[in-house]
């Protein structure tokens, strides 16, 4: 058996840990993105946020996004969240998608954030039902070929995104056709263009780097 005097340190410890303050969710932001990964084309919901805890800032360990009047639910735990690598406190979570359709479900959503101890905090957003369909929109032709970028329509916003073989973003740089891309061997790149095509971004990809011809 331990000593008390040894086991008195990590009882304060968890003590401090549980002191029964929740979790906050400080500021959130969301938007629905148009993805087209080369067979099909869908809705994908992208959600960012800010969180705190007093206990302490590893406390806030699961995520979860529901669809009220529906069964869909995303649960994701800590180790899956994207920390915002220019800082700021931002995280974001992994894409969401229907499992049954291309189009998410309209209704309220709700984020709860949940800390070790089971304590929550929750705010609820809305995408807008009157949202263009996929069909409704222009869809852009890109493509890599002999290293540069064939775009049209074109877009002021547009980037294209280049990924290494593990799929960590590599390198950002503005989509005009035209646009001189050096790939890297086994990696990928994507399309993005922000909002703008009703309220939508569009995202195109990932594709391998050998280019892409799409629908």
């Amino acid at each position: 058996m331990k000593p008390v005097s040894v086991l008195l340190p990590a009882l304060l410890l968890f003590l401090v840990s549980c002191s029964g303050s929740g979790p906050s969710i400080d500021e959130m932001k969301w938007k629905v993105v148009l993805r087209d990964d080369g067979e099909t084309r869908y809705e994908q919901l992208m959600v960012f946020a800010r969180f705190s805890d007093p206990d302490s800032s590893e406390d806030p360990a699961l995520a979860v996004v529901a669809v009220d009047g529906t069964d869909l639910i995303w649960r994701f735990e800590r180790p899956s969240w994207s920390e915002d690598p220019s800082g700021g406190g931002w995280w974001g979570l992994p894409p969401m998608a229907s499992p049954t359709g291309y189009r998410l479900p309209d209704g309220i959503y709700r984020l709860r954030l949940e800390d070790l101890a089971g304590r929550s905090a929750e705010l609820e957003f809305r995408p807008d039902p009157s949202r263009p369909l996929r069909d409704e929109i222009v869809w852009p032709a890109a493509a890599v070929a002999d290293g540069r970028l064939n775009l049209e329509p074109s877009n002021p916003g547009a980037r294209i995104l280049i990924r290494n073989s593990e799929g960590a973003l590599v390198e950002s740089l503005p989509a005009a056709d035209g646009t001189a891309v050096e790939m890297m061997e086994g990696g990928s790149w994507e399309l993005h263009i922000p909002a703008g095509v009703g309220e939508y971004d569009v995202l195109m990809g990932p594709f391998r780097s050998e280019g892409f011809e799409p629908q």
